[in-house]
């Protein structure tokens, strides 16, 4: 399982599906057996994409009034300044966001997949990016199925909030499959980028 790449979250079964195929929102809190790939607490309010609920908590459970600490937590410093950007803030109200990154979760995407299964080439494909409110990202508009998989989210994205190019200077910061960083625009968008292999997103 570790010799792959994460999936953005995994949900309660008990709401949906544990790859989360079913929701028709990003932002529902379906249990509390979810957990996401970074310490984020999707918990009704008083949690908000900027307010968490306690601290994180290392095992995945929500104990002692906290939050998983995700699925990548045990591989890193188990340091949450690690996933926010300086300027990942919420412009309406000033607040940091609990995560200011987003990972893919585009049906067809790295997910759960190996490098050797990345035909499209680990350094081409994206995996995590600058983000704002959730921290992951795919349209997700409509549950997704074989006649409907999900795609990435459509550009050029005016609200900042998947593509948040007002961050740094008509830009935001990708991180790709094999480990490398840069800084794109839009305009430098493809949606082979999103994808394990091919142009055109697969269920599942």
């Amino acid at each position: 399982m570790h010799q792959a790449l994460p999936y953005y979250r995994v949900c309660d079964p008990i709401m949906t599906d544990a790859n989360c195929f079913g929701l028709t929102s990003a932002t529902i809190w379906t249990g509390p057996r979810e957990i996401w790939w970074a310490p984020y607490d999707n918990r009704p309010a008083p949690s908000s994409t900027t307010v968490a609920q306690g601290t994180p908590n290392g095992d995945n459970s929500y104990n002692n009034g906290g939050y998983p600490a995700g699925l990548i937590w045990p591989f890193l410093e188990q340091n949450v300044a690690i996933f926010k950007c300086p300027v990942g803030v919420d412009f309406v109200s000033g607040k940091p966001f609990q995560v200011s990154y987003g990972m893919n979760y585009v049906n067809g995407g790295p997910n759960g997949k190996t490098l050797t299964m990345l035909t499209n080439g680990a350094s081409n494909i994206l995996i995590v990016w600058d983000h704002a409110r959730t921290p992951g990202c795919a349209d997700s508009t409509h549950a997704a199925t074989a006649a409907n998989p999900r795609g990435p989210w459509p550009w050029p994205d005016t609200a900042h909030t998947h593509y948040p190019t007002n961050r740094h200077t008509n830009a935001f910061n990708v991180l790709y499959c094999d480990g490398h960083v840069m800084s794109l625009g839009e305009n430098d968008l493809g949606v082979s980028m999103f994808l394990a292999r091919g142009d055109v997103p697969t269920f599942p």
